[in-house]
Formats: C-alpha cells, sequence, structure tokens
C-alpha cells in the first residue's frame, strides 16, 4: 500500500502545466470535505468515550453520608433500587403530605425514557420528591448506565447523558452574560467541574460545538438537579426561567428537571410536560436495598458474626413491626441511616428529629474513638458543624471554605487546630462533610445542614429566626426538624397571619408531628383548616384536606395488634383528593348523583356518599399507594368490624366487603323502611303516569326498544305465530291493556326495593360517558320495559291456564308457563336498573339522600 494512501491525492500543480481541470477541483474538493469530515468523527468520538470513561470513574461508587466509616465503598449498581414513580397533571400541587399520587401504575424512570421517541410529553419530565427520597441517585443511574452503553436492557433510545447542578451553576446562569446550555455545559466540561467529572480525570477538551450540535440535534439527555436547592427566591426564579428557555432552545432535547415539593410549588410556568412524583419504597425495595446494603459493608451486628442475610432479616422484622420505623424507611436516606445504626447496635429511634440525632452522635463518637489527633470531644464537633450550618442557613449557602469556618473552629478549638485539619478529619471519619470541589466543602446531604442548624436554633432559643420564615421553602426542613419538640405557638402564630400555602403546610405539618401549641391557638388553627377546605385558592383547599386525611389515618382505633379501624366516614374534600387524582388518569369515581366533578361548596366536612361499591375499593387502593407505610394496607371493613366498632356518628351507611359481596351496614332499621316507603311512592306514581298517560305513545316507544324480540316471535318461533294471533283475538292485547290496568297499578311490589336499595351502586354504571343525561326519561324508558316485561309474563302465565285457547295452535301449558317464567326473568333483570335511575333523580332533585359512605381499616400485611 502506498505510503500517502492514507492522504488526499497528490494533483501536481506546477506552474508550467495547466490548471486543474473542474472535474479535478471537485475530485480534490469531495476527497477534502471526506477526509475532514473522518478527522472530526474520529475526534469526536474520542472525546465521547473519554466522557463515558470519566462518568463511569465519576459515578461507580455510591458517594452518600454515613458510609464512610468503617465501611468499604460500595458499588453503585449493587446498592442501587430503582424508584418507582406516579404520573401527575403539570402545575397540580404536589402532595408533601403523601406518599404521592399513584392512582396510576407505578413505573420506573426508563419506562418513560424508553416512551420518548413515541410521547413527545415524556422528552420533558419533572420528578418531585421530598429531600433524601433519591432524586440525584436516579439521575447518577441515568449518567451511569448511559456511559457503560447499557441503557439498550431498557429498550431506552440511545443518548448522551449530560448531568448538571444547578446550585452550582446558579452564579453563572444569573451573571449577565447568561450562558446558553451549549456554553455552560462546555465550561464545566473543560473545568471539570460537571457533576461526575473531576480536575484529575484527565478529559480532554471537547472538539468545537461539540456539545452545541448534540443538542440541537436532539442526541442528549439533559438531567437538572438541585433547582430546590437555590436559596434565593429571586436566583431559583431566574435559574428556572432559564431551564425553560434551554427547552425551548432544543426543543428535540430530552430534560428530567427536579425539585423538592415546595420548589416546585414557588416556580410556577414551567415548560414540563410530564411530572413525576417518587414514591416511597415499599416492602420489596427496602428489603433489596438491605439485602445490597449489607452484602456490599460486610458489618458484624452488635458483635456477632451473623450473616448480612440474618442482618437483613432481623431489621427487616424491626421495620415490619413498628410503623413508626417503617414510614421513615420508605425513604431511602433515612432507610441508610437506620442500617447504619442498626449494624453498629443502635437502638431504632421512632421519630426523625432523634434519627438523626442519633445518627450524627454515633458517627461523631465513631471519630472520636480513632486515633487521629483531634483534641475535640463530640460535643465540641457538633458545636462546630451547628455553627456552621446555621451560619450557612443564614447566608442561604450551601458550599463554604476553610477559611469560612476559622472562627466558628477558634471559638470552640482555640487556634491549636486549623481549619482544614478539621474538616478533613470530619470527612473521612464520619462522612458528614465532602469535598465537592478543591477547597470546597459541604454537608454531604442538605438534610443534615438543616438539622444541625435547627440544634443551633433550638439551644440559643433564636425562634425569632423561624418565625420570619415560615413562608420561605429554603427554611421549611429546618424548622420542621426544630418543631419535634418544644413550643411552636409563636411559630403557628406567625404561619396564620402570613397565611401563604407555604406557611400554612408548614404550621399543619408541625401540629402533626406533635408540635406543642396554646390550646386557643390550636383551635384557631383548627377553624382555619376547615374554612380552607373551602378556599377558593385550589392550592389551600388541597392542602387542608390532604392535612384532613392525614390526621384522620394518624387516629384510627387499633382492633389488635394487626388492624386498625375508622370510627368516622370519609369526607368529601378528602375524596376530592382521590377524584381528581384518578381522573388524571382518565377514570371516574365521582357520586352519580352529583352534577359536576367536584363537590358543593361547604359541604367538605360531609360524609361523602352516593358512590358504588368499586368507587369504595378503589378509594382504599388509592390510599394505600399514596398513605400508607410498607407492610400495610387500607381496605372496606368486613361487616363484624363494622357493626362491632360502630362509627361515632351514624348519617349514613358504610361499603363492607362480605366474603365476595358488598353490603351497606350502618343504617339503623327504621331509615331503611322510611327510605323504602319514600321510594315506593314514587314508583306508583311512575307506574300511573306511564300506564295511564299517552299509554299508545309509550307503547310504540316499547316495541320500538323490544324490536328484537318481535324479530325474535315473527323469524324463530314461526310455528308460535297461530298462537300469537290467537292470544290478540281472545285477550285482544291492547284492549286488555287499557281495561286491566288496575292490577298493573301494584307493580312496584314486584321492583323488591327492599333487596335493589341496597345493591343500585354495586351496578357501577359509568353515566359520566354522557353529558347531563336526562335521568327522569331514562327512568321512565326503564320502567316501560319492566311493565311490558310484568304483563307478558301475566298473558302467558292466564294462557296457561286456558287450554283451550292452546290447543288450535298446538301450543302446551309447558311452553307458556316457560315463557313466562322468561319475562318474569327479564323483568327481574332491569328492576334494579329502574332502581338506579330513580334515587339518581331522586338524589340529583334533593328529595332522597344518598347513603352509601365509606369507612376504612388500615391491616398488616403478612
Amino acid at each position: 500500500m502506498p505510503e500517502n494512501m492514507s492522504d488526499k491525492p497528490s494533483f501536481q500543480n506546477k506552474s508550467n502545466e495547466k490548471a486543474l481541470e473542474p472535474e479535478e477541483n471537485l475530485v480534490m474538493g469531495l476527497w477534502g470535505k471526506f477526509t475532514s469530515q473522518f478527522q472530526d468523527g474520529k475526534s469526536t468520538s474520542q472525546f465521547q468515550d473519554k466522557y463515558y470513561q470519566s462518568l463511569v470513574y465519576g459515578f461507580r461508587d455510591l458517594k452518600t453520608v454515613v458510609l464512610n466509616t468503617r465501611l468499604s465503598r460500595l458499588d453503585f449498581e449493587q446498592v442501587f433500587v430503582p424508584l418507582r414513580f406516579a404520573t401527575k397533571i403539570p402545575g397540580n400541587r404536589p402532595n408533601p403530605w403523601t406518599n404521592s399520587n399513584q392512582s396510576q401504575i407505578s413505573q420506573e424512570i426508563w419506562d418513560f425514557i424508553a416512551k420518548i421517541p413515541k410521547r413527545p410529553a415524556y422528552r420533558h419530565l419533572a420528578i418531585i420528591a421530598p429531600p433524601g427520597s433519591g432524586k440525584t441517585t436516579t439521575l447518577q443511574h441515568l449518567t451511569l448506565t448511559y456511559a457503560n452503553n447499557a441503557h439498550r436492557q431498557y429498550k431506552a433510545p440511545k443518548l448522551i447523558p449530560i448531568l448538571v447542578d444547578l446550585r452550582n451553576s446558579c452564579d453563572r446562569i444569573t451573571s449577565e452574560q447568561t450562558p446558553l446550555l451549549a456554553q455552560l455545559v462546555t465550561k464545566q466540561v473543560e473545568e471539570g467541574s460537571l457533576p461526575g467529572l473531576g480536575q484529575s480525570a484527565g478529559l480532554e477538551q471537547p472538539p468545537a460545538n461539540w456539545f452545541r450540535d448534540q443538542l440541537e440535534n436532539g442526541k442528549c439527555l439533559v438531567m437538572l438537579d438541585g433547582l430546590d436547592e437555590v436559596a434565593d427566591p429571586d436566583q431559583r426564579q431566574q435559574v428556572s426561567q432559564w431551564v425553560n428557555q434551554q427547552m425551548q432552545t432544543y426543543p428535540q432535547t430530552a430534560f428530567i428537571v427536579t425539585y423538592s415539593p415546595q420548589a416546585y410549588r414557588s416556580t410556577p410556568g414551567s415548560q414540563v410536560e410530564t411530572v413525576l412524583e417518587v414514591q416511597p419504597f415499599n416492602f420489596n425495595q427496602i428489603q433489596q436495598f438491605l439485602q445490597g446494603w449489607y452484602r456490599q459493608t460486610k458489618i458484624s451486628s452488635r458483635g456477632k458474626q451473623l450473616s448480612a442475610q440474618k442482618q437483613v432479616e432481623d431489621l427487616v422484622e424491626r421495620i415490619r413491626n413498628n410503623p413508626s420505623i417503617a414510614s421513615m424507611a420508605s425513604n431511602p436516606l433515612l432507610l441508610t441511616m437506620i442500617a447504619t445504626l442498626h449494624a453498629c447496635g443502635s437502638i431504632l429511634p421512632e421519630r426523625r428529629g432523634e434519627l438523626y440525632s442519633k445518627i450524627c452522635h454515633v458517627l461523631l463518637e465513631v471519630s472520636s474513638a480513632q486515633n487521629i489527633p483531634i483534641q475535640l470531644t463530640t460535643v465540641q464537633k457538633q458545636s462546630v458543624l451547628q455553627r456552621l450550618a446555621l451560619g450557612l442557613m443564614e447566608q442561604e449557602a450551601c458550599e463554604f471554605t476553610p477559611s469560612d469556618t476559622q472562627d466558628l473552629l477558634a471559638s470552640v478549638a482555640g487556634s491549636r487546630l486549623k481549619p482544614k485539619e478539621f474538616l478533613k478529619h470530619i470527612e473521612t471519619t464520619t462522612g458528614l462533610l465532602v469535598e465537592r470541589r478543591l477547597g470546597i466543602y459541604e454537608f454531604a446531604h442538605q438534610s443534615f445542614q438543616d438539622y444541625l442548624a435547627a440544634g443551633q436554633v433550638k439551644e440559643l432559643k433564636l425562634d425569632q429566626i423561624l418565625t420570619k420564615n415560615v413562608d420561605n421553602p429554603w427554611w421549611t426542613e429546618t424548622i420542621r426538624f426544630w418543631a419535634d419538640d418544644g413550643d411552636g405557638t409563636n411559630l403557628i402564630r406567625a404561619a396564620l397571619e402570613k397565611a401563604t400555602e407555604e406557611s400554612l403546610a408548614l404550621a399543619y405539618n408541625c401540629l402533626a408531628q406533635g408540635l406543642t401549641v396554646k390550646p386557643k391557638l390550636e383551635q384557631q388553627l383548627e377553624q382555619v383548616l376547615a374554612a380552607d377546605l373551602a378556599s377558593p385558592n385550589p392550592g389551600i383547599a388541597q392542602l387542608a384536606a390532604e392535612v384532613k386525611l392525614s390526621r384522620r389515618l394518624n387516629q384510627l382505633f387499633r382492633i389488635d395488634n394487626r388492624i386498625e379501624i375508622g370510627l368516622s366516614y370519609i369526607t368529601c374534600a378528602e375524596y376530592q383528593l382521590f377524584l381528581d387524582q384518578t381522573l388524571a388518569a382518565g377514570e371516574h369515581h365521582q357520586p352519580d348523583h352529583w352534577e359536576s366533578k367536584r363537590f358543593i361548596a361547604l359541604e367538605g366536612n360531609q360524609p361523602i356518599t352516593g358512590i358504588g361499591a368499586s368507587d369504595a375499593k378503589a378509594f382504599c387502593k388509592w390510599l394505600t399507594q399514596n398513605y400508607s407505610t410498607p407492610g400495610f394496607r387500607y381496605r372496606l371493613p368486613t361487616s363484624d368490624e363494622a357493626q362491632e366498632y360502630p362509627a361515632i356518628e351514624q348519617p349514613v351507611g358504610c361499603w363492607c366487603q362480605e366474603k365476595e359481596h358488598n353490603v351497606i351496614v350502618g343504617i339503623k332499621p327504621a331509615k331503611w323502611k322510611n327510605w323504602q316507603k319514600q321510594l315506593a311512592n314514587v314508583v306508583q306514581l311512575d307506574i300511573a303516569l306511564d300506564l295511564n298517560l299517552d299509554l299508545e305513545g309509550e307503547l310504540e316507544l316499547f316495541r320500538y326498544l323490544d324490536i328484537q324480540l318481535y324479530r325474535y316471535l315473527e323469524l324463530n318461533l314461526y310455528q308460535y305465530r297461530n298462537l300469537y294471533q290467537e292470544l290478540e283475538q281472545n285477550l285482544d292485547l291492547d284492549r286488555y291493556l287499557y281495561q286491566n290496568l288496575e292490577p298493573y297499578q301494584d307493580l312496584y311490589k314486584d321492583l323488591k326495593l327492599g333487596q335493589y336499595i341496597n345493591l343500585n351502586p354495586y351496578l357501577n354504571l359509568d353515566l359520566d360517558r354522557y353529558e347531563n343525561p336526562d335521568l327522569k326519561l331514562l327512568r321512565f324508558y326503564v320502567l316501560l320495559v319492566f311493565i311490558a316485561w310484568s304483563v307478558r309474563a301475566d298473558i302467558y302465565k292466564k294462557a296457561a291456564t286456558n287450554p283451550q285457547i292452546l290447543k288450535p295452535v298446538h301450543l302446551t301449558v309447558q311452553n307458556c308457563q316457560e315463557l313466562s317464567r322468561k319475562y318474569a326473568s327479564n323483568r327481574d333483570k332491569i328492576a334494579p336498573i329502574y332502581t338506579l335511575f330513580l334515587l339518581m333523580d331522586e338524589r340529583r332533585t334533593g328529595r332522597m339522600p344518598a347513603w352509601e359512605g365509606i369507612r376504612v381499616v388500615r391491616e398488616k400485611v403478612n
């Protein structure tokens, strides 16, 4: 092969020779373009390979808190447990009181990414979850999976992962020369400040415009993390607007943005098209995480050389038997802390604040026990961290340098300890601090900064700092930690004075945590809560309903160690939460007598009524998915449970599960009798109208409705045609109907109202598919059919008693009896449908109440 084979052809162009022909110019130009693209492609490929290698190196180990002490580094993929997500309607406020809306089937993040090519709405995703729920870890998992080219196992499109920390990018984004995303990422890659990359990664600079080209061609998965950690509200709003602008600039690119519930609520106008709420760990996920965690750490429990599986089984049993611990264990970060304490032989606390207190104490104790020349006690170390945390909160910052701790450290340890030594000591022995970049530190998780700051506020009695920030999302978690104990009167008063969605949410949350409040103020808060159920502000109304439902579920009556039951009925406002979420999924569960999708104003505290058994069951399933802790489920009570533990007030009845059937329990017999009598009166009027008013028109309508029967008689029972004529001649059917109506005035007795009054909602007819159905007209049509079947059954019954009529047409008595039974059966089948329409019409006009309500049972699942 010639040496210059890989170079462009050597076209000689000596001065004494003719200039190149046009064909030669074309060939040389094409060759130059080809070789240029080849070299660019080779460079691009090399950079992408290096970029992926750097990401794998940066994310292959799990970087999480409380894992540095006495533990080996954890393999990310061995410990990672995929989160489950439920979709929301963009713009609806995420629910801070629940495990989120999960009326839809929970899915993993890959389920959404895999559908991006066919579902453009999945191109812009928002992930919403409280602190410690695994948002950042999920993005790191996506980045690592794509960097390892392992996305094919999820049937996901080939994309280049770009993970951006918005908090660390905030200054650039809000500067006068706001960069485009491509410019920001390119700069951070060059600096080594992009998450997953480091200054020691050895990554070359990207080819010119490489990130711009990939973004413009829709070849990237852009993950924007940490918007909720941008402390300043104005800056957060600017960053949010910048995010929206990037989505518009690169419309073909897939974006995922993470938010806390507070941050999402305070940044309206997002361009995201699909909102995903992180679901808490269920019991299977808890077990999966613990098995991977213990296999990786290989720590003995309480000095005994137990196998990892034994430790997992022991901890799982503790979680299963303690609802408070189970509730905390559904959060991945808190579960990690619980596992760490369990591995160290510590008693497991039952409150979040106690858990943080215990883990900080254990980690700092361990660091003090190691032979490292840091002459500070555990108390002194925590004092320095608390002062540091509060200072950062007041500055609305997360990052700090060693020099920022100089004065704090000196106030505790004097000048004998250098800041760098102290910070490095805390980082390497406890994991509470991390060095994100060279010389730049922060707490390993924002929640540790929040907790330690709350401790300093409490220690110095600086409650005024919290009261003036009750509606500032930056302080929300700090206030919640502070509210674990103490007198919250001033805090609640400040929240009520501001009366914003954020301040009221915080006030209700703190009260639910057991914060001590003066009785008069607590009563005022209760009054505000009741009034807010009908608030014109949808966010506040939803919040009030969430608080009410959450408090209800915390006050269930304990039957035994496995079962608790509610002693009051689910209210309209609580049920509305379920309706709003399921309606977003295309499901209809509103009561049939409602004329809209929402309860009537001022009825929020009234029991929800008029729902079907399937609706009640769906509500319990939704409760389990959204409000239950691992190992528990919600269901309807049994008849025995409802009767043995009756509701405190009994204005209505409740659906109960009775083997394979559903029944209404809780209504006094006198009420049943009164309602049955009321219905019977209306039925008698209906029958009189159907029989006496324009009966000929009604009969024509019946013949139209019953056309299949006439075809059946004409086509399939030709042999009985003579009988039919004979019956007409002998009985003169029409005259018979007109002249012998009186016996049918009591047809209402055949409706068996005592039976159908209880079973009608069980039919679960979805009338919401039809706009404004005329129930009165429907019920008259159905009643007409009922009457017609009744008359036919009676005619053939009478014919069976007159053999002289039957002989000419060769019809036997048995034939007539069978036909009579058939028509009577048809009559009985249509009776409950008529009763349903009757009830719905009576309820919509306010003449009769609805009585099918819901009580719930929480049951421990084996």
